[in-house]
């Protein structure tokens, strides 16, 4: 029995609408059904079906997987990126060659902790690739991360103006905020990693929550707490070992 391609169409746009407005793991479920859906579609539909699932397993923090699902011959931009994000976070640098676009460059200096180029990179982007919300998110945390303050207006606006339309892009902005209060003065940052945590688990964005874990460590000794900062260092090692985010074990772990 032939399957039919309007199915895939009307799974993907659930997909679509429920990985933007409750994020992976709502989202997840539908992902799982598009490659066997896809089929009939030749090639692009099942790269289409392929980064879908990959980015929620992405999203999870599931990385091994994620990296699975996407095909060799699969060289579509989702995919690029995501693969991207993947060596980086597994292996501390992307293939060599590669030259991402200015957003995801941005993007890809903040997974690696360089503020610098994270700067220079949204200097290139320009309009339609990507949110202009996202990108002055971004700015926000490379001023912050550099020690500079500035007007925290434009990053609350951008905060509220993704929330509706994207929830999930919200909580990884809502993360990038933290990191910044963060940098700003660690001590008084716990209630903004609290924020960024809850809403990474509300929306199934796990893929950033050993980050934010190391720095609740961080923030909580600056407290005055050490004890519970060995607690949450502990928990974001485990977590991070067993995602596979190496990248972060060398960032975070012998951080002082």
């Amino acid at each position: 029995m032939a399957l039919d391609p309007t199915a895939f169409h009307l799974r993907y746009r659930r997909w679509q609408d429920l990985h933007r407005q409750a994020g992976a793991g709502r989202s997840y479920p539908h992902a799982r059904r598009l490659p066997g859906l896809a089929r009939p579609l030749g090639p692009a539909g099942r790269h289409t079906a392929e980064n879908a699932l990959a980015l929620d397993l992405y999203s999870l923090g599931r990385f091994q997987e994620a990296l699975a699902v996407l095909s060799p011959d699969n060289t579509s931009p989702p995919a690029g990126n995501l693969r991207q994000r993947l060596a980086l976070l597994r292996h501390g640098a992307i293939p060599a060659g590669v030259q991402p676009g200015p957003a995801q460059a941005a993007y890809l200096a903040y997974l690696a902790d360089q503020p610098r180029t994270c700067v220079q990179a949204l200097a290139r982007t320009q309009g339609g690739e990507a949110d202009p919300a996202w990108l002055t998110v971004l700015g926000v945390w490379a001023r912050a991360r550099l020690g500079q303050k500035s007007d925290p207006g434009p990053g609350h606006q951008a905060l509220a103006s993704l929330r509706r339309p994207d929830s999930a892009l919200a909580a990884q902005a809502e993360a990038l905020h933290a990191e910044a209060a963060f940098h700003l003065g660690a001590r008084w940052a716990v209630v903004w990693l609290d924020l960024a945590l809850e809403q990474a688990e509300r929306f199934g964005q796990h893929h950033m929550k050993a980050r934010l874990l190391f720095l609740k460590a961080y923030a909580l000794e600056a407290a005055g707490e050490p004890g519970e900062g060995a607690r949450f260092r502990n928990l974001a090692r485990c977590l991070a070992e067993r995602q596979g985010a190496f990248l972060y074990l060398e960032l975070f772990l012998t951080r002082r």
